[in-house]
């Protein structure tokens, strides 16, 4: 039976303060196939956004997830996620969600507030780094 690949792990500075939260501050993957993943959305299959950020954010993990499936790639190998979200305020609720989606992947995280994405509608999109060792 062939070895399963090793998915990316987490790693630690001794200098660096700890995560504040289930995300790591960053990870290691060796001799890796990387993948990377633009930033998705919130619209569903229709292109038609959900409604609330809420629902968008959960959507636009559920895009990514589909995005990485599609090329080969699972939740172990996420190596890093990026998020942009129009309205302020809303870190925890983004925790929340991302915690639930990565059911417990520690990836490294960042969460950035920023004035507009690529369509007025859309209020999150999330990209992300995605690798696995070479077979």
């Amino acid at each position: 039976m062939p070895r399963l690949p090793e998915p990316p792990q987490p790693a630690c500075s001794s200098v660096a303060p700890p995560p504040v939260d289930a995300a790591s501050e960053s990870a290691r993957a060796a001799a890796a196939r990387r993948f990377v993943v633009a930033g998705q959305p919130g619209p569903g299959p229709e292109g038609v956004p959900e409604d609330g950020l809420e629902a968008q954010m959960q959507r636009a993990w559920i895009n990514l997830f589909d995005a990485m499936k599609a090329a080969g790639y699972e939740k172990c190998h996420l190596v890093k996620t990026t998020v942009c979200v129009t309205e302020g305020g809303h870190l925890n609720l983004y925790r929340t969600i991302r915690d639930r989606m990565l059911q417990g992947h520690p990836a490294p995280s960042a969460y950035l507030h920023v004035p507009g994405l690529g369509a007025p509608n859309h209020l999150v999109e999330i990209e992300a780094e995605v690798m696995k060792p070479k077979a």
